[in-house]
């Protein structure tokens, strides 16, 4: 695999995984400096090495992940101590506090024969109600947004690209399979019709063989060389029938199989081939 493509398909990976944009480009500036002093040869087997695009890209989403994840857990231990000392060292004065603030409430009670309480206003009252109203509609907002966002990001300019070039892309496809679809019928005709001339060849020779030497054997007590001459066609007959038998039976049996088989592989290499011209161009495509 060569290097550019190498890095494209491993930064799409990554992308595809969550990573953020500037980890990612940390990353393949790494590799990009690591490989571009080594040879093409190099270059290849160190890719090889590394196990490809999709294995190394899996691997580092693990090591970030993990990452992130012990950093977390740091941060909430360190968040959970503070929390937890400040109010052990203010319970007492807490407390203190309290203790203050209800001996003069007793204090003005007993001073006072009417009560200060005030009644709540309506205005308040409307001020609350609107206000446990009004955020449920911040939190459904808030939803709309991320959804939205969510819409633009899946929205990028390979999905473009691909509904406009659509129908070419198609045509292209149809075109493919239609010809894999004619190579494998050609091949699969061409073994029916084998197979037919084989049984119509031997039988149409054998029998032309065996009357030409019964033939001959009657005559010969008529005319010799005539008898000869007819068991001399005979055998000529039945060896050519043999050999094109012979011939006809190997290519039926082991040349068309064969055929076969490489076609499978042909059609196994353009597929392949397909899938890493997607690769490559939604690689490309994304980094527009």
């Amino acid at each position: 695999m060569e290097k550019d493509l190498f890095l494209t398909l491993l930064s799409l990976h990554l992308v595809e995984g969550d990573m953020p944009k500037d980890e990612v480009d940390k990353r393949v500036r790494y590799f990009d400096s690591h490989l571009s002093s080594l040879s093409e040869e190099e270059c290849a087997k160190k890719i090889e090495e590394l196990g490809g695009d999709k294995k190394l890209a899996e691997k580092l989403l693990k090591d970030y992940r993990r990452a992130n994840a012990a950093k977390n857990s740091e941060d909430t231990s360190d968040d959970t101590t503070k929390t937890t000392a400040v109010p052990n060292a203010s319970v007492k004065s807490n407390e203190a506090d309290n203790t203050a603030k209800k001996e003069n409430d007793i204090n003005k009670l007993l001073e006072d024969d009417d009560s200060d309480v005030k009644p709540v206003s309506p205005e308040k009252n409307k001020a609350k109600n609107s206000t446990h109203k009004t955020s449920p509609q911040k939190k459904n907002t808030g939803a709309k947004s991320s959804k939205n966002a969510k819409a633009k990001k899946e929205i990028t300019p390979f999905t473009v690209g691909l509904i406009i070039l659509s129908p070419v892309i198609l045509f292209f496809l149809l075109l493919i399979s239609a010809l894999l679809a004619s190579l494998f019928v050609a091949v699969a005709a061409l073994i029916a019709l084998s197979t037919a001339l084989l049984v119509l060849i031997t039988a149409a020779g054998t029998a032309f063989a065996l009357v030409a030497m019964i033939y001959g054997v009657t005559q010969l007590g008529q005319s010799t060389p005539a008898g000869i001459f007819e068991i001399g066609i005979g055998i000529v007959a039945g060896g050519i029938t043999m050999l094109v038998g012979i011939l006809l039976y190997n290519f039926v049996v082991r040349l068309a199989p064969f055929l076969f088989k490489k076609l499978v592989v042909l059609v196994k290499f353009v597929f392949a081939q397909l899938k890493r011209l997607y690769e490559y161009a939604k690689g490309a495509f994304n980094k527009i």
